[in-house]
């Protein structure tokens, strides 16, 4: 018998463990403590069908709330009890209408594209939408939940713990409440995103059937209140509520902090355990999703972000507020990749890390390098890494980021406190591609204080650029924890959650505003410019680049290569509507080129080209940056230069059939470069079309 389970509900996703169920369940173990966890999301993934799960998990919008629509008659109650629906739930065909009509309404032309093939799996032989099966799989979700109940509770565990991190918080919430029904001795955890400051106070006081409610990280607090429980009983745990925790026998939660945040934070790195990732592989085993799911592991190497410590993002909710950064030691980085990779068998690591510890790049990264780069890792990274760090980046194993470029405009940019450039951004794709490691960037739209000709001005330059990795167009969302939401009057706009909210949850309107975690401005976001002609302009011009990018062809895909050799700089240059194939550039014109390859005003290009130069001929070298950008090669935003040709990359970047997939997407993404194959898309592109949208 275990005395504590860690429970991993629907709709996580099910292509890798929980990193924060992984070291809670090691914190446990180094406490003395009997634990272990289980992963429930992979048996219901393979009882409803993997694409429909992975459809569910990945793809359909978390803002959408249709996850937490899955689960929410078995969380609430209401329709099984006979009970009336409470004032703000809409009749299960109008909330689904509600939710395609938000999925059309708030994507961009690309997003209508995609969204259309993608609910094809839910449409029928004659190519109508139907809604059958979104009520079938809810039908799944109540008996799902209590077998799982049952199942947990057999097991003889005291303690059951949930996490609520991935469109998971109804499911876990139903289970929790099957527990108690089953047996009230059970003390229940529910922990997670969802659980955060004010949304888990409003947890903790709408749910009696969960014991504690745990906001932030509960690395240390966890085991100590499991240790007090197992040892005096649940009295003995509530004579002393830590910070950040939250229980329904004292809804309001400790107050040591004054309130502000009311969350948990380790202080240091050393506080945290090796993730146990052993309970998962087992489950991934008996599911029988074995031949669908070929997983990944999953590891931090930080807590916080060093860049919003500073200079937050207006935009970023991420940490709950916990910016202040706190990385692990480099050897324990090494020591922890060794062992994961050799007690799994799996060499690919996707760091939640919410941006990289550049200090890593001369440490860990650098042995990794050395060894040969016998890892494949995603990371979060800064915009503003230069061509030398993403070298070292590519030989040290980095083969995916996510660096937070946001937009390629100026003022955009500024707007939304991000302190990067776009000529800096666009370096950074250059650098990329040319190291063989894939991008993945959004490019954001419907910015407070924006206006639509920055978008304009950005669909201007775009084709210059189809030899890159192109962005998601994005719309902005309003995040709870984000500068938009802390200071809203300080941008002129006024939040409101979004409306699918008051559509699934039993919540007061004042608990509404205090536990959604999306937002959108009063009046609704697509009220906003959104059908302005230069953000329409912009979105035509990203779908082109993304198709063309992404072309089954390889003769199709746009490039911009040069070589140099022998003093005289080749480019081929085969993106649409060029005029000239291929140039050669000899002389000043290859000295100015090469001094363009990092962004430089053009003073700076003058200087450092003079510097090697006898004569000093600065009018000369303006006329060939003119004649450069007049050329298409050269880009240049607010008197700053960048050469856009790249050299031949190192390798290939793994594009065509598998452009849809990333590291961190839930598409069963397959991080082995050998391999073509993405098994959710084959799914999808077995299924008929249907007709545009319907």
């Amino acid at each position: 018998m275990t005395d504590i389970q860690l429970v991993f509900m629907p709709f996580g996703p099910v292509e890798w463990p929980s990193s924060a169920i992984g070291q809670l369940l090691g914190a446990c173990r180094r406490a003395g403590l009997s634990a272990r966890s289980t992963y429930p999301a992979l048996e219901f993934a393979a009882r409803i069908g993997f694409p429909q799960y992975a459809l569910l998990s990945g793809i359909i919008t978390t803002d959408t709330l249709l996850q937490e629509w899955v689960f929410s008659r078995a969380a609430f109650g209401y329709l099984e009890q006979g009970e009336d629906l409470p004032r703000s739930i809409m009749p299960d065909d109008s909330f689904l209408g509600t939710v395609t009509e938000f999925l059309l309404g708030h994507a961009t032309p690309e997003q209508v594209e995609k969204i259309n093939r993608i609910f094809r799996v839910f449409y029928d032989e004659q190519g109508r939408f139907t809604t059958a099966e979104f009520y079938r799989i809810r039908e799944e979700a109540g008996s799902f939940t209590r077998e799982a109940a049952e199942k947990i509770a057999a097991s003889g565990a005291r303690i059951v713990g949930c996490t609520t991190t991935y469109q998971q918080y109804t499911s876990s919430l139903a289970l929790t409440r099957a527990l108690k029904a089953i047996n009230p001795e059970i003390v229940t955890f529910l922990g997670g995103a969802a659980c955060e400051g004010e949304m888990g106070e409003v947890t903790a006081r709408n749910f009696p059937w969960l014991d504690f409610v745990v906001s932030g990280e509960g690395d240390v607090v966890f085991p100590d209140l499991c240790a007090k429980i197992l040892s005096g009983g649940l009295s003995a745990a509530l004579k002393d509520i830590p910070t950040g925790v939250f229980t329904t026998h004292q809804p309001q939660g400790s107050r040591e902090n004054g309130g502000r945040g009311n969350t948990v934070m380790v202080g240091s790195m050393d506080e945290t355990t090796l993730p146990e990732y052993d309970d998962f592989f087992s489950d991934l085993e008996i599911s029988g999703l074995r031949e669908e799911v070929k997983p990944v592991l999953v590891m931090e190497t930080s807590r916080g972000c060093w860049k919003g410590f500073r200079q937050p993002c207006s935009f970023c909710g991420l940490n709950a507020g916990r910016k202040a950064y706190r990385p692990k030691a480099p050897q324990r980085v090494i020591e922890e990749m060794d062992i994961l990779a050799r007690r799994h068998g799996i060499n690919s690591f996707m760091m939640t890390d919410t941006i990289l510890n550049m200090n890593l790049l001369d440490t860990a990264l650098a042995e990794l390098a050395r060894r040969g780069a016998p890892y494949k890792i995603f990371f979060e990274t800064a915009s503003t890494l230069d061509e030398a760090q993403v070298k070292r980046l590519a030989a040290a194993g980095v083969l995916w980021i996510q660096p937070g470029i946001e937009s390629l405009h100026d003022e955009i940019l500024a707007l939304m406190n991000k302190g990067n450039s776009a000529i800096v951004n666009v370096a950074l794709l250059i650098y990329a591609l040319e190291n063989g490691v894939h991008v993945v960037w959004n490019l954001l739209c419907n910015i407070p204080g924006d206006r639509d000709g920055f978008y304009s001005e950005m669909a201007a330059f775009f084709p210059l650029l189809f030899h890159l990795i192109p962005p998601r167009v994005v719309k902005l969302r309003y995040d709870r924890f984000s500068e938009y939401h802390r200071c809203a009057s300080q941008y002129g706009i006024t939040l409101t959650p979004l409306p699918t909210y008051a559509k699934v949850y039993p919540f007061s309107p004042d608990d509404l505003d205090s536990f959604a975690l999306f937002f959108e401005e009063t009046g609704g976001i697509t009220s906003r410019k959104s059908k302005n002609p230069g953000y329409g302009g912009l979105t035509d011009v990203a779908v082109d680049w993304r198709k063309r990018f992404y072309s089954e062809d390889f003769l199709e895909r746009p490039t911009l290569q040069m070589d140099d050799t022998d003093g005289v700089i080749t480019i081929v240059d085969n993106r649409p509507g060029r005029l000239s194939g291929r140039f050669s550039l000899t002389g000043l014109q290859r000295d100015v080129y090469l001094a363009c390859r990092a962004p430089k005003t053009r003073d700076e290009v003058a200087e450092t080209v003079c510097r090697n130069q006898q004569e000093r001929d600065e009018a000369a070298i303006y006329r060939s940056l003119d004649w450069l950008a007049a050329s298409g090669l050269l880009l240049e935003i607010n008197r700053a230069c960048l050469a856009l040709a790249n050299f031949k990359p190192v390798r290939e970047l793994q594009v065509g059939a598998r452009r849809r997939a990333s590291p961190f997407s839930l598409n069963s993404y397959d991080m082995d470069a050998d391999s073509e194959e993405n098994i959710l898309w084959k799914y999808f592109e077995e299924l008929p079309e249907t007709t545009k949208g319907s």
